[in-house]
């Protein structure tokens, strides 16, 4: 089976726009920068958990979240 790989293209501009920093982000979520490092990078995931709390925080609509976390990267 193959690994889904996921474009946080646009999760990052929000960071940029709304945490202003990947540390901060990470903070809010309650991980290290490393870790979301890993994330961004495909060595880790994103937990419902941390995908919630972002959601929540932002008052996002369902498509935003689909964007944010789930966009896959075409080859």
């Amino acid at each position: 089976m193959k690994k889904i790989e996921y474009n946080y293209n646009k999760l990052r501009g929000m960071i940029r726009e709304v945490f202003k920093t990947q540390e901060k982000y990470a903070d809010f979520l309650g991980i290290s920068e490393g870790q979301l490092y890993k994330i961004f990078n495909g060595n880790s995931y994103f937990n419902q958990a941390q995908i919630s709390k972002t959601a929540i925080f932002l008052n996002s609509t369902a498509q935003e979240i689909f964007d944010y976390f789930f966009t896959e990267k075409v080859e």
